[in-house]
């Protein structure tokens, strides 16, 4: 029998930590949202959120766009090798190359001192 009330009054306590406002007990007075408000309308959040949605739904199809078309493209024409091309390119790459050593060259060439002013 002392087991039966001992719970009963550790469940007591329990329950009187345990303390819960009501909401009639509440110190706020919080006024009803206005009937034309629209969250969809009114809410920086929601609409931040739909210009991003449609900015990626663009991008989407953008993509979509250029990948169909690069399909397309790359199976309606080859690319054929072309010899005019190549042999620009390679004249191109040839004439970069040579810059530095035929420039050493020429400052060898040009700036050349003789030994014998060198010496007193």
């Amino acid at each position: 029998m002392a087991a039966i009330i001992a719970q009963i009054t550790r469940a007591k306590r329990e329950r009187e930590k345990q303390r819960k406002i009501e909401c009639s007990k509440c110190m706020y007075d919080l006024p009803p949202f206005d009937a034309h408000f629209d969250p969809q309308k009114h809410n920086k959040y929601f609409i931040r959120r739909k210009v991003l949605e449609e900015q990626l739904e663009l991008e989407r199809r953008l993509i979509e766009e250029g990948t169909s078309n690069k399909e397309q493209s790359t199976e309606d024409t080859e690319t054929k090798f072309r010899v005019h091309v190549f042999v620009c390119e390679c004249c191109v790459i040839t004439c970069l190359l040579s810059i530095v050593p035929v420039s050493l060259i020429l400052i060898e060439i040009f700036w050349t001192y003789e030994e014998d002013s060198l010496l007193p």
